[in-house]
């Protein structure tokens, strides 16, 4: 990879209710700004830590009042304007997916399902990798690859210990003490 001068990170995470999302969006216009701004690398979001997609996914959930493809367009204006494009998708947090998928969420030691200790404060909620997410994960990521970004960034691998049943079940199986 070459060096950068300057890259942008777009950091967004959309709540449900926006009935019209993207509907003045333009893709050429982004595209321009991030040229004229001498950016040479965009990250931008495939899939945020909600759970939406930002494309027209058959894997994932779109954003359900999204108009237009807003990955694909950003990723086709962007090369035509030589700038690098990495699409981002949180590996480790899936609100919607979660909330259908109950069963695919990392548990903690007290049988918790929340990342964060003070549950007031944070909904989200950890996937299990030793669930079925792993194969889901991978089929989105074989779906994001199809609208040719110059590479992934995947966010929230925090590694925590997992009480689920099916990692208690597998820790027993190979000899590890739970506790």
């Amino acid at each position: 990879m070459n060096r950068v001068k300057r890259a942008v990170h777009f950091d967004f995470h959309t709540m449900p209710g926006i009935d019209d999302f993207g509907k003045n969006f333009n893709a050429e216009e982004f595209a321009l700004q991030m040229k004229e701004a001498n950016v040479e690398y965009v990250n931008f979001l495939a899939r945020c830590n909600i759970g939406y997609s930002y494309y027209q996914t058959k894997v994932g959930t779109p954003y359900e009042g999204m108009k237009g493809d807003m990955c694909r367009e950003i990723v086709s204006a962007l090369k035509k304007h030589n700038i690098g494009i990495t699409l981002y998708i949180n590996a480790g947090l899936n609100h919607q997916l979660l909330v259908k998928n109950p069963g695919w969420m990392k548990i903690n030691k007290e049988g918790k399902a929340y990342v964060n200790p003070d549950e007031d404060m944070n909904f989200f909620r950890s996937v299990c990798f030793n669930s079925e997410y792993r194969e889901y994960l991978f089929e989105e990521i074989r779906e994001v690859l199809e609208i040719d970004p110059d590479g992934l960034f995947f966010d929230c691998l925090i590694p925590r210990s997992c009480y689920c049943p099916r990692c208690i079940e597998k820790m027993r199986a190979e000899g590890i003490d739970i506790n």
